[in-house]
């Protein structure tokens, strides 16, 4: 009779011996799987408990060096407390050693002064110590140099070279016969460096002319400036007149008003004193109105080019200077 074998395969017919024979060999195939299958469940078991114990180990050793990690900084901020403190104690121990040795010095120069006066009143015929000649060169250097300086400050001004009547303007030229009413106020800067003390007149003023005033004819013109700072005019005419004024305006500004002949006329702002930079408006008035020339220590005067010249090299004297026609 025909049976099944394991794989499905039809077996012949076996007695039962056979059968019995063959079941005890599957029976010990299947034992020794189960064997081996233990046998291996164990040798993985062994693993993981040896994956274990090195997890362990792992995690006890990043402990280990968490808790070094902490000691070196707790070792490194005690270190570096240690350090600023020295460092502190380095330097409070030179601030004393410095003030001991000016203590010192002060207790040296205290005594030689102690000792010097001691001297004195011992002998009072005794020099003192810093030599009355040495004192007197001193003293006569000082005044020299105070003098030197004294000179330079008033002769400053002629430093800075010769005042051109003849100059190119700086801002043009005027037409008077194309203005017969007032023009628009000229907005500019000055800085007076030129001393008009040559010419019997306060101030200072640029070595250029501001402007050429051309008069076509005998023309009356009056001329002023608004600023917040103390300034002059002065005027050179084409007949070799000489005009000016400090304070005839409102406040510290200046004013003229001066009948002119036909030619050019050359006009200068300035400073009441030198070496000064200040912004004004020049204000210009071609109409008729009274006529005012140069005012020098209170008077109305006006001056040639000749006088000029004459009291700039000393011919002229101190003489009264003519008064202009109004």
């Amino acid at each position: 009779m025909a049976g099944l074998g394991f794989g499905g395969a039809v077996e012949p017919s076996c007695e039962p011996d056979c059968l019995r024979s063959r079941r005890y060999a599957r029976l010990v195939v299947f034992r020794d799987q189960t064997e081996a299958l233990r046998a291996r469940i164990e040798v993985i078991e062994g693993d993981l408990e040896i994956a274990r114990a090195r997890g362990e180990e792992r995690e006890e050793e990043h402990e280990e060096l968490v808790a070094l990690r902490a000691k070196v900084r707790d070792l490194e901020a005690k270190l570096g407390e240690a350090t600023e403190k020295e460092e502190r104690e380095q330097q409070a121990r030179r601030v004393q050693e410095r003030a001991e040795a000016r203590a010192k010095e002060r207790a040296k120069e205290r005594a030689t002064r102690a000792k010097e006066r001691a001297k004195e009143r011992a002998d009072p015929r005794a020099e003192p110590a810093w030599g009355w000649d040495r004192l007197v060169r001193l003293a006569m250097i000082a005044a020299a140099v105070a003098f030197a300086i004294a000179v330079v400050v008033a002769n400053l001004d002629r430093y800075a070279g010769e005042i051109d009547l003849q100059g190119a303007p700086t801002e043009g030229m005027i037409l008077l016969a194309e203005h017969p009413s007032p023009p628009p106020p000229l907005a500019a800067t000055v800085n007076g460096n030129h001393s008009l003390r040559d010419y019997g007149c306060r101030g200072y003023i640029p070595g250029d002319p501001l402007l050429v005033l051309r008069a076509a004819e005998p023309t009356r013109v009056r001329l002023w400036t608004t600023s917040s700072h103390d300034l002059v005019l002065f005027m050179s005419t084409e007949d070799g007149q000489i005009f000016c004024d400090d304070d005839l305006g409102e406040r510290t500004n200046p004013s003229l008003t001066v009948d002119l002949p036909p030619g050019d006329h050359r006009l200068w702002v300035g400073t009441r004193d030198a070496w000064n930079r200040y912004h004004f408006e020049l204000h210009l008035d071609p109409r008729a109105g009274t006529a005012a020339t140069t005012r020098r220590g209170g008077a109305v005067d006006s001056l040639t080019v000749l006088e000029v010249l004459s009291r700039a090299v000393g011919l002229g004297g101190h003489a009264a200077l003519p008064a202009s026609a109004t």
